[in-house]
């Protein structure tokens, strides 16, 4: 009666509670066909002292094994759910992320993700995490919240000293996160999106559009430039109604720092480096030289 049972189920996940009782955790090992008898299971585990070792959590048991070895397993908390690593880089949006979490969590549900977080693009932290690899969506937004919370923290009561709202400074910081690396470009791309809205000028944000379309700058159209969307931060000024991505530290530190400069415009030339115009006709003449 040790023996596992014939319809064994091959992959099931068994939860013991924190404090659960034995006969109660018998009796479930029992009925989910674990194990074929909780009456023997009870006896080998008061005979053998393991009673009082049990240990809680999620337990995989992806083939058959006897009672005994149930129990050894429950015991020593050998729980056979194994961590997965999952990185998530800064300015991913939550269309990547849920897409980045289905590709290694077999019981992630990406739909589900996307409901849960639909007002919280921007704060889903950017970051590398460790789940049981039966994490579902709930438990993977749930983390990404609370660290945002928490790495976000001390960033959040000094900006709240300096009267800017918090969700501006995240909004434009994933802008600026999509829209150039480095600190000092951060800094500075930050400060002439900041000087454009005090001037009460369009952001002109390539990656806004982006967000709307998936389209890279050199795609962009005309019709693009045109679509009317609050995200469309060339026919719309201001900051579009959310963040676009989720950004890191680093880029919502380079907007309370933004750097006070004398440029109003910028590209990104195919040298890779971020050029700077105090004009506009400088900046069609860095579009001529860095561009073409």
């Amino acid at each position: 009666m040790i023996t596992p049972p014939k319809d064994f189920p091959a992959g099931r996940i068994m939860t013991v509670k924190d404090g659960e009782s034995l006969n109660s955790i018998s009796s479930g090992l029992e009925s989910s066909r674990i194990i074929r008898n909780a009456e023997i299971f009870l006896l080998l585990a008061k005979l053998s002292g393991r009673d009082r070792t049990i240990a809680s959590g999620e337990y995989l048991f992806d083939q058959p094994i006897t009672s005994t070895d149930v129990l050894e397993r429950l015991s020593t908390g050998d729980h056979g759910v194994r961590e997965m690593s999952v990185t998530i880089p800064e300015g991913f949006d939550r269309a990547d992320i849920a897409k980045k979490f289905a590709s290694v969590l077999p019981e992630f549900n990406a739909s589900e993700f996307l409901s849960l977080s639909k007002d919280d693009e921007g704060y889903l932290f950017p970051d590398t995490y460790r789940f049981y690899q039966n994490a579902d969506a709930v438990a993977v937004y749930a983390a990404m919240r609370r660290n945002f919370d928490a790495r976000a923290a001390g960033l959040r009561e000094e900006v709240e000293t300096s009267r800017k709202p918090f969700a501006d400074i995240v909004t434009l910081a994933s802008i600026v996160e999509k829209e150039v690396s480095g600190d000092e470009d951060r800094k500075i791309v930050a400060g002439i999106f900041m000087k454009r809205l005090r001037l009460g000028m369009p952001l002109q944000a390539d990656a806004t559009l982006a967000y709307l379309n998936g389209k890279t700058s050199s795609e962009l159209t005309g019709e693009d430039l045109d679509f009317d969307s609050p995200y469309n931060t060339y026919a719309h000024k201001g900051l579009p109604p959310t963040p676009i991505a989720s950004p890191g530290i680093e880029a919502m530190r380079a907007v309370i720092d933004a750097a006070d400069s004398s440029y109003l415009y910028y590209l990104s030339g195919k040298d890779g480096a971020t050029h700077y115009a105090r004009t506009f006709e400088e900046h069609k003449l860095n579009k001529e030289r860095y561009l073409r």
